[in-house]
């Protein structure tokens, strides 16, 4: 795995965390569990994007998919930084499985800001682009953790240069 690649993977699950913690999970929780900062930025997000999907009513549908987010997401994202920071070859079957998941569950939520309609003002394509990252980068990270079958995702850079220098 080169170097920008582990380093992408790193910072995406690094940025989920707060993201997680501070945005998303507003959806769960009563307001009062969260920063007022978190809550005002929240809040303008919705304002401003029209977001169908964390405007309140949610769908049941969506809250399920923010309490997997929550429940089981989440403690991965730690694991993930870990392991990808300290170069853990057994992160691979892992990572491959959460991309895969996370592809499956952004199927739903990217079909409903692509086909919502009936708010004015609503415009889908900022939208996407926000939430299309989020089903990109795991379903690279599925795929390039299929394809490190060898066993040797890490070690491979370190391997090569000792042979070259």
């Amino acid at each position: 795995m080169n170097e920008i690649a582990r380093w992408l993977y790193i910072a995406f699950f690094a940025i989920h965390i707060p993201t997680t913690l501070l945005v998303d999970s507003q959806a769960l929780f009563p307001p009062a569990l969260f920063p007022e900062f978190a809550r005002k930025t929240l809040q303008n997000f919705i304002n401003d994007y029209k977001d169908p999907l964390m405007s309140p009513p949610r769908d049941m549908w969506f809250i399920s998919l923010i309490w997997t987010e929550v429940l089981a997401q989440l403690p991965f994202f730690f694991v993930a930084v870990y392991a990808f920071s300290m170069k853990k070859e057994w992160i691979r079957v892992p990572a491959a499985i959460y991309g895969g998941f996370v592809c499956a569950t952004m199927v739903p939520i990217l079909t409903v800001l692509a086909t919502h309609t009936g708010v004015p003002g609503y415009q889908s394509t900022p939208l996407l682009a926000m939430y299309a990252p989020y089903a990109i980068v795991p379903g690279i990270l599925a795929i390039h953790m299929v394809l490190e079958q060898d066993g040797r995702m890490f070690r491979r850079d370190s391997l090569a240069k000792t042979k070259t220098g």
